[in-house]
């Protein structure tokens, strides 16, 4: 759904939304109080009368039109309300704990390309084997900002970081596909050529290894748990970068 004069329309992350829009349906007016929302919308995003944009929250995605507004509340019409629907197949992705500023862009870039779920990882070689709880609401902030970008309203979840070795041998039941990349995988177009005709029915489990890999011990414990090693590319890419461009083919492909 797009304004009638072709203007970007944004969407904007409100966690009460569920539980407000309740007793509302098409066509109907409700006021906007919550004063963060607000200052977004009239002095950060400086939307006008008439402009068209998306309210969610995990469960559910509404497009509004605003009617008036002040510094202290906007009044909006209803024009749909939907429920969020995954995008299918599942992906869980299991993202080391790299380097903040690497760590954040791989995050990003992860709810861009549609994954489902990310499992932060601890490797032998990650850069630090936990994090505080500071660090985990700014996770789940720059998850719900990739997801306004990417207007990904089923908001993947951000899990809390488990061991590698521990999560290979309580986590893995979930998923019907486990995949790590590796430099001397098999090519990745071999794959997609055996994966069933019903892949939506999957749900799919991404690897990479930080920066400087998995440690061989590492690797031999995913072979035997029934991981397929697929390589990327024949050149050696940072892992923020396999981050994003693993999630984007299979999430294009599936």
């Amino acid at each position: 759904m797009t304004h009638k004069n072709q203007k970007h329309e944004f969407a904007l992350y409100w966690h009460d939304l569920s539980e407000y829009i309740k007793q509302y349906s098409e066509h109907s007016l409700f006021q906007i109080t919550d004063q963060h929302l607000v200052h977004r919308i009239v002095s950060v995003l400086r939307l006008k009368q008439e402009d068209a944009f998306v309210l969610f929250d995990k469960h559910k995605h509404v497009h509004v039109e605003l009617g008036s507004s002040t510094k202290k509340q906007c009044i909006v019409e209803v024009k749909s309300i939907d429920s969020n629907k995954l995008l299918q197949p599942k992906i869980t992705f299991g993202l080391p704990l790299l380097k903040r500023e690497a760590f954040e862009n791989a995050l990003y870039s992860l709810v861009e390309c549609g994954v489902t779920a990310i499992q932060p990882i601890v490797t032998t070689k990650v850069h630090k084997a936990s994090w505080s709880e500071k660090e985990s609401e700014r996770a789940k902030k720059i998850v719900i900002a990739a997801s306004e970008q990417s207007k990904q309203y089923a908001i993947p979840d951000i899990n809390s970081p488990v061991v590698l070795s521990d999560f290979v041998r309580s986590f893995l039941k979930t998923f019907t596909d486990l995949v790590f990349f590796d430099p001397e995988g098999q090519p990745l177009g071999h794959y997609f050529k055996n994966i069933e005709a019903k892949s939506h029915d999957k749900h799919f489990f991404l690897l990479i290894g930080p920066e400087g890999d998995l440690t061989q011990d590492e690797k031999e414990l995913l072979k035997k748990t029934g991981f397929v090693f697929l390589g990327l590319t024949p050149t050696i890419v940072r892992a923020q970068q396999a981050a994003s461009l693993s999630a984007g083919i299979f999430r294009a492909l599936l």
